[in-house]
């Protein structure tokens, strides 16, 4: 067995220990990192497309957000939370809620469906568990179409409709 004395007079073993040190600090150190970068933008291009449609067609007293957390538009009881309902609602998000300029209550909240919510299971499912539980909170939800182009005035006439 070696002696302290022995190994701190050995360059080698000198080296070794701070080699050894140094990849321990990079190891803790990287692990420690996080992962996360900067999205491009918030919304997707056909999400930027109709949103900017969506601007000329808001009525005056309204504001627009996008991705609103659903668990922020419905909620439910902490006990019916801790039963599973509320994780349910605070994964997903709305494209985009109307609300009330000074009140910020919520007056209509927007879903811009691509062609995935009628060709894919697990959207398709999602969307039915959306649909009920914006039905069973009373908060109206109008649903939209992704299009090429959309009708300015059409859009007015459904918003008016529905908030």
């Amino acid at each position: 067995m070696l002696s302290i004395d022995q190994i701190l007079s050995n360059p080698f073993y000198i080296i070794i220990g701070f080699i050894v040190v140094v990849a321990v600090i990079w190891l803790v150190s990287r692990a420690q990192q996080m992962p996360y970068v900067a999205c491009d933008a918030l919304l997707t291009k056909s999400e930027l497309k109709f949103y900017n449609v969506l601007k000329m067609a808001m009525p005056k007293d309204t504001l627009i957000c996008m991705k609103v957390r659903m668990g922020d538009i419905i909620t439910c009881t902490d006990s019916e939370w801790k039963a599973g309902w509320g994780p349910r609602v605070s994964a997903k998000h709305i494209d985009f809620v109307l609300i009330d300029k000074d009140t910020t209550e919520v007056k209509l909240c927007i879903e811009l469906d691509d062609s995935t919510h009628q060709t894919n299971p697990d959207r398709i499912a999602r969307d039915k568990f959306v649909n009920k539980a914006f039905e069973v909170a009373d908060v109206p939800l109008l649903r939209i179409p992704v299009q090429k182009f959309y009708d300015l005035e059409g859009l007015k006439r459904e918003i008016s409709l529905s908030v």
